[in-house]
């Protein structure tokens, strides 16, 4: 449903940002293991494997987290609806100003909910790295200012 950045084979709910790869939105995947703590999947296309840990910090249930970063179908045109900017961010898997708030969810997918509790906010916190945040600051839905 939404770009996630792995690094090397290791994904987390907090969703860090320092991944060496890109797997893109609507990128087809079977789900191999789901419990409590995390899931295993892999991607159809090569059969590359993953780990996707839940962290302790989040906050929904690990049901409504996949269904919000993994879904069932995903609709890859709608990206074409959004603007330039909003286009190359999600391309690249990048947070770039001018961008909307929903094309900031499609590139780098949702700020993890103990930084960010609400997307109303004008102000997204997500982890780069276990030690390194980035700041989003949003003015009238779009991104004015990257601090990281």
């Amino acid at each position: 449903m939404v770009n996630l950045h792995p690094d090397d084979e290791e994904l987390s709910s907090v969703n860090y940002l320092d991944g060496d790869e890109l797997l893109a939105l609507c990128t087809p995947i079977r789900v191999s293991f789901l419990n409590t703590e995390g899931l295993n999947f892999h991607v159809l296309a090569t059969g590359k494997e993953y780990t996707y840990e839940f962290h302790d910090s989040m906050t929904e249930s690990p049901a409504e987290h996949v269904a919000k970063f993994f879904g069932t179908s995903c609709n890859a045109g709608v990206v074409a609806s959004f603007s330039a900017i909003d286009q190359q961010g999600i391309r690249e898997g990048k947070i770039l100003e001018g961008m909307s708030k929903q094309a900031v969810i499609l590139a780098v997918g949702y700020p993890p909910e103990h930084r960010t509790p609400s997307l109303d906010a004008d102000l997204w916190s997500y982890w780069e790295s276990k030690f390194d945040t980035v700041e989003v600051t949003f003015v009238d839905g779009r991104v004015a200012e990257i601090d990281d």
